[in-house]
């Protein structure tokens, strides 16, 4: 196979099959396969930490992202039940500056998509606003921006730039 893949020198060959001979002399395939199946036994109980699992006495144990939440959220706890009145009265302070913040967003928000859905649709849409803790989760957009994808599809061009 050596002789066949090297069509270079011959002081290439003579490397390439000098590397397979010491390849072949130091070659352990038992302590390849065991290795092998050690690497595959850690994956397998890796996944199983990353998933959660029952243990032999039925109790379910957490997986670790639920384990480093609930560490997160601990240290969170510790951290407010060690921090000063005036540093409650600023994270406070900045947790009303982000709701007033979302909220004008929603607005300007609610305000696009009326003004869009009017000129476009000949609708009234309207936008309600989010729960106070609901997280924004927007869809990926292509560079053709929000409808490009719906515009390609049904076959009209949307022109760049």
């Amino acid at each position: 196979l050596a002789e066949e893949r090297l069509s270079g020198s011959k002081s290439d060959k003579a490397t390439m099959l000098d590397l397979v001979t010491k390849f072949n002399e130091v070659w352990d395939e038992e302590m390849f396969v065991a290795q092998y199946k050690d690497w595959y036994d850690l994956v397998k109980r890796q996944q199983e930490l990353n998933a959660g699992t029952v243990s032999e006495d039925g109790e379910q144990q957490p997986s670790l992202s639920e384990l480093a939440e609930a560490i997160r959220e601990t240290e969170i706890e510790l951290s407010i039940a060690m921090a000063s009145k005036d540093q409650l009265d600023m994270v406070r302070k900045r947790l009303e500056d982000l709701r007033s913040s979302k909220a004008k967003r929603h607005a300007v928000l609610a305000s696009i998509v009326q003004d869009v859905g009017m000129r476009e649709l000949d609708e009234i849409i309207i936008v309600s606003p989010p729960e106070e803790d609901a997280t924004a989760e927007f869809p990926k957009l292509s560079e053709l921006g929000l409808f490009g994808d719906q515009l390609t599809m049904s076959g009209e061009v949307l022109p760049l730039g």
